[in-house]
């Protein structure tokens, strides 16, 4: 999980601001997220997609799990609902289906196997329960395509994976973690309103031929303007709301109505579009 931290909010953003012209010259990253949760609900930690060259890069990071190596996949239902039988037996996370197989392999034999498309590497959670990887998978796509992720989950199982049919999908066992895929948010728990006004009254920041009501910070080549923005000073994560636009030398880079913005590594999603 990103670290970040500054003196002061008005400190970070400056710096970080300042610190994105060289990410803005290169293409942005979309990134998709699932945030996951045990069978009480209680969320553990979070994985993020981030649509990068010929495939994926999965990043995972969950506390709360049992010591070990668990099973991980993709499932082809985006649902962490419960499944029950005719009799009303439930099975944990039953809604999200079975392993993603886009091509239509019926096999399970790993991420580097000919089988299930989402079948990811094990997840080893150390002695406290806490589990952090990253990985690249070239099977997956978070681009429209038959083996697009976004709207599917991922699961998390009770026992480790051994990649093979016998006994059936690995021997994981039962679902004890999932999250459904789709937009990055961010959450609002501890986070600042900033308006432009507020920015010029406190930081004599200048304002680039906007309402009173937005922001725009202009730094060498960068200017960031929002009608609202909110922002947790302990994270480079920026959720941007109303007439969004990111501009690098004079060039639109990004631009939409709701944007989630990371100030550090340049990592986006636009989770409403420009409505003109």
């Amino acid at each position: 999980m990103l670290r970040f931290t500054a003196i002061a909010v008005c400190a970070l953003l400056f710096a970080t601001v300042g610190s994105l012209r060289p990410v803005l010259t290169q293409p942005m990253v979309p990134t998709f997220a699932a945030y996951i949760y045990d069978t009480t609900g209680k969320q553990l930690g979070q994985a993020l997609f981030l649509d990068v060259d010929n495939g994926v890069q999965v990043r995972v990071d969950v506390t709360g799990l049992p010591p070990g190596a668990h099973g991980m996949h993709i499932h082809e239902v985006g649902s962490c609902n419960p499944l029950r039988d005719t009799q009303g037996n439930a099975t944990p996370f039953g809604a999200a289906g079975g392993h993603f197989d886009p091509q239509g392999t019926a096999h399970h034999l790993g991420p580097n196997g000919p089988g299930h498309a989402g079948d990811l590497p094990n997840l080893m959670a150390d002695p406290a329960g806490h589990a952090r990887t990253t990985f690249f998978v070239d099977r997956l796509s978070v681009r429209p395509g038959p083996t697009n992720i976004v709207g599917r989950a991922i699961v998390i199982h009770a026992n480790e994976d051994n990649y093979t049919d016998t006994p059936p999908l690995g021997g994981s066992g039962p679902r004890i973690a999932c999250g459904e895929i789709g937009p990055l948010r961010v959450s609002l728990v501890g986070m600042k309103t900033v308006t432009a006004s507020d920015w010029a009254a406190a930081h004599k920041l200048a304002l680039t031929n906007v309402a009173s009501s937005t922001l725009a910070l202009a730094n060498a080549s960068l200017q960031i303007t929002a009608q609202r923005i909110v922002w947790n000073p302990k994270s480079p994560m920026m959720h941007l709301e109303g007439n969004v636009r990111i501009e690098d030398h004079g060039k639109l880079i990004i631009a939409g109505e709701i944007v989630d913005f990371n100030a550090k590594t340049g990592e986006y999603t636009v989770t409403q579009p420009a409505t003109h």
